[in-house]
């Protein structure tokens, strides 16, 4: 199957202020507990009806189907006494390394890629060699950025949330030179974070969505059943921390714009673009009577996200995509498919309004019916294609969580750092600097 072209999108910034107070470095490495840890205390004070359409096309059919791609194996959840222990163990490893004074930094300068010969070659190498998960190796011609330290250069980006180039430019570099003790600190507050989520969560069934890893997975029995790319909310717009159950699956949704939508990207274009709800099957109607509302020949004087409502007719192009996890919570926010599939693409996914994309839709969809004999992915896929919106209640209700996990560690305890989206570290004390806004949505989008 061919997939959509690439969208480019802007890097995180990572060179802009990533550091913590000086202090926070020097933290030291006791119990982690909620009781005596400070850190812990820290952080403890931290959208049925709709006009006729055209279904949908076989393409989009089968990329909500597409196979899971990009993610790193993971044969336990994010969150569980697994991940606990191999945090664990990257925290011992980071205080085994600061405890030798730490590794060393890579000199600043020009882009770093394969091929060059350059005297920041040397202490690059060193500075990767400096982790545990990266041995050292003997070389010829110490200068040269040779294969092996390409691929040590990609590793780390993929541990880091970047761009996997193997090319060191100003994002790399910055997060390279983050000593180890603001690392130590940033793995000791998140175990202390997916404990108390493992703690909330417990052993049953659920979903899963780790906002900052940009990652969904679908649990049962304590082991990832689905794991999905996911797209989350813009540092602007963060999607929330929550619990909820999903209740429902709405195939071929319609989509009920929330007011706080409406009232700061709908508003302006009734102003500026009326031609926009018509281009995007949006029907305007009034909460007072429910009459139509034509952008091109009603006064906009009174109107409000309080006196109208907005309505994407379900179909091609419906932000909500080809399906909707119907998950009530006060925030407004959901789990659903997508009209654009190319950012999924994209290492730095945080473009929403709040609501969470999930590229591989059809197989969690399958595994929340959870009736193999009656929701099979091909009678999925055959729902779909008749184009005929419906809602599928669930019999037994599926627990959501969404956590904000910033570090995190794999088999073998290596580390996974990611950007601070949402601004959470900042009760560590200096802010671990937020992700900058990423590129300009498109199109009004939950």
């Amino acid at each position: 199957m061919s997939r959509a072209p690439i969208n480019r999108v802007p890097r995180v910034n990572f060179a802009v202020g990533l550091a913590l107070a000086a202090g926070l470095a020097g933290w030291p490495g006791g119990s982690a507990s909620a009781d005596d840890d400070p850190i812990g205390r820290l952080i403890d004070t931290l959208e049925r009806t709709s006009p006729a359409f055209s279904a949908p096309s076989p393409a989009a059919v089968e990329a909500a189907s597409a196979p899971a791609a990009a993610l790193s194996p993971t044969p336990a959840p994010i969150v569980g006494t697994q991940a606990e222990q191999w945090l664990l163990t990257a925290i011992e490893a980071h205080q085994a390394i600061h405890a030798t004074g730490g590794w060393p930094k890579v000199p600043p300068g020009p882009l770093l890629a394969p091929g060059d010969r350059s005297a920041r070659v040397p202490p690059l190498r060193r500075r990767l060699t400096g982790e545990a998960s990266e041995p050292a190796t003997e070389v010829p011609f110490p200068e040269l950025f040779d294969d092996d330290l390409h691929q040590r250069v990609r590793r780390f980006q993929v541990r880091h949330g970047l761009e996997a180039d193997g090319i060191v430019g100003p994002d790399t570099l910055a997060a390279m030179n983050l000593s180890v003790g603001t690392r130590l600190a940033q793995l000791r507050a998140n175990l202390e974070r997916a404990r108390r989520a493992r703690e909330r969560i417990g052993p049953s069934r659920h979903v899963l969505v780790s906002l900052s890893a940009f990652r969904l997975q679908a649990v049962t029995d304590g082991r990832v059943a689905v794991q999905s790319r996911v797209i989350v909310g813009r540092p602007d717009r963060p999607t929330p921390e929550l619990r909820a159950s999903i209740i429902a699956v709405d195939f071929l949704p319609t989509w009920h714009v929330p007011p706080g939508i409406a009232r700061n990207d709908l508003f302006p274009k009734l102003r500026t673009d009326p031609g926009y709800f018509a281009r995007q099957r949006i029907t305007i109607t009034r909460v007072s009577d429910g009459r139509v509302i034509d952008p091109w020949l009603t006064p906009l004087d009174g109107l409000t996200s309080d006196t109208v409502r907005f309505r994407q007719a379900a179909g091609p192009g419906n932000a909500l995509g080809l399906i909707r996890l119907n998950m009530p919570n006060e925030h407004i926010v959901y789990l659903h498919d997508t009209a654009d599939r190319s950012r999924y693409e994209s290492t730095y996914r945080a473009f929403s309004s709040g609501c969470v994309r999930v590229e591989q839709i059809v197989p969690l969809t399958r595994w929340v019916l959870d009736d193999p004999a009656q929701w099979s992915e091909t009678d999925i896929d055959q729902a779909l294609a008749r184009g005929r919106p419906f809602t599928v209640v669930l019999p037994r209700s599926v627990p959501v969580h969404f956590v904000n996990l910033t570090a995190w560690a794999e088999a073998g305890g290596v580390a996974h750092f990611r950007p601070d989206l949402y601004g959470i570290d900042r009760h560590l004390g200096e802010q671990l600097r937020p992700a900058g806004p990423g590129a300009p949505e498109p199109l009004v989008t939950p």
